[in-house]
């Protein structure tokens, strides 16, 4: 009697568990798995990408910024410089006012000392631009070029008529620079370059070559 009791007892709910066949995980729809994939593309791309525009600042834009730094404080110390000759010749035309000779030589050499330093600040302005510009500062680049434009005009009437025509196409291209700011940087500073390439020509024509 014991045994059929025994064999009659419930089976332990532990054991019926145990005992019960695990169900088969139910298969990834075709979406999900599309979603999955499409992720990791994404994610592999954005990856790509910003690896590239790294490697683009490190070997482009932060050399080209640290150079447009050091020509933009070379342009500063020359402008000092120039200041310091136009001080020292006003004292000596003071000086020097009765006589007329000595004193006409000098009122040249300050009129020549004024005009190039007149050149000096239009190119320091654009290099200051090219350097904000650089840095993606486009409204410091505009307020460096604010009264560019008025100091090439005057850099223009005080030269002889041959030179006047290449200050003339320095004001275009900075038009043309003001312009493209906002759309195009690269071509901003491309224009950019060839004003300053033209204040330099100007600069060892009229001041440097003897």
């Amino acid at each position: 009697m014991t045994d059929e009791k025994q064999m009659e007892e419930p089976p332990i709910r532990g054991e019926e568990t145990d005992s019960t066949p695990a169900m088969p995980g139910k298969p990834e729809s075709k979406f999900k798995s599309f979603v999955r994939r499409l992720v990791r593309w994404t994610v592999g791309v954005l990856i790509v990408l910003g690896l590239g525009a790294l490697a683009l600042y490190l070997g482009v834009y932060r050399p080209r910024q640290a150079e447009l730094k050091q020509q933009l404080g070379e342009a500063q110390t020359q402008i000092s410089t120039q200041q310091d000759r136009i001080t020292a010749l006003e004292a000596q035309v003071a000086d020097l006012t009765p006589l007329e000779a000595a004193n006409k030589t000098l009122q040249e050499a300050l009129t020549q000392a004024e005009l190039h330093l007149k050149l000096l600040s239009a190119l320091s302005d654009v290099r200051g631009a090219q350097f904000a510009l650089a840095l993606g500062n486009l409204e410091d680049a505009r307020l460096q070029l604010t009264r560019t434009p008025e100091t090439l005009a005057a850099l223009r009437d005080g030269l002889p008529a041959d030179e006047q025509a290449a200050v003339d196409s320095m004001l275009g291209r900075l038009q043309l620079v003001l312009d493209e700011m906002e759309t195009d940087a690269f071509a901003a500073q491309s224009d950019m370059d060839v004003v300053v390439n033209s204040l330099i020509q100007l600069e060892n024509t009229l001041f440097i070559t003897p």
